[in-house]
C-alpha cells in the first residue's frame, strides 16, 4: 500500500537510512519479526536498482513503542532523473504478511 507521501529526493552521493511505519496496520499485540526492502524504477533507467539497498534491513521500535512496529533501510547512489519505488515487505508474529511503500527521485547534485 503507498504511505501516501514520497521520500525526499536523493543526490546519487547521498547515503541515507530510509523508514516506514507498519503500526497503522498492526493488529494490537502484532509486532514485526521480519522485513525486506526492494526497489525498482517506476521513471528512467537503472539496470540494477537493488545495488543501491546498502546492507540489510533492520527492525525499529518507535520512542512509545516496546515492540518493532517499524523497519529501516540504508539507500544511497540512486541515479539522477530516475524515480525508484521504496517497498518495505513485512511478516509478523500473527504469519500476517505486509507491504509498504514510497519513491524516491534521484537528482544532480548540482
Amino acid at each position: 500500500m503507498y504511505v501516501g507521501r514520497d521520500f525526499p529526493p536523493a543526490e546519487q552521493t547521498e547515503s541515507d537510512v530510509y523508514g516506514l511505519d507498519f503500526i497503522n496496520d498492526l493488529d494490537v499485540g502484532e509486532q514485526i519479526v521480519s522485513s525486506t526492502w526492494y526497489l525498482t524504477v517506476t521513471d528512467g533507467t537503472d539496470p540494477n536498482p537493488q545495488f543501491h539497498l546498502q546492507g540489510p534491513s533492520k527492525l525499529y521500535t518507535t520512542d512509545d513503542n516496546t515492540m518493532p512496529t517499524a523497519t529501516i533501510q540504508r539507500i544511497g547512489g540512486l541515479w539522477a532523473g530516475v524515480t525508484y519505488k521504496a517497498r518495505a515487505e513485512v511478516t509478523t508474529d500473527f504469519g500476517n504478511i505486509k507491504s509498504l511503500w514510497s519513491h524516491i527521485h534521484g537528482v544532480d547534485a548540482t
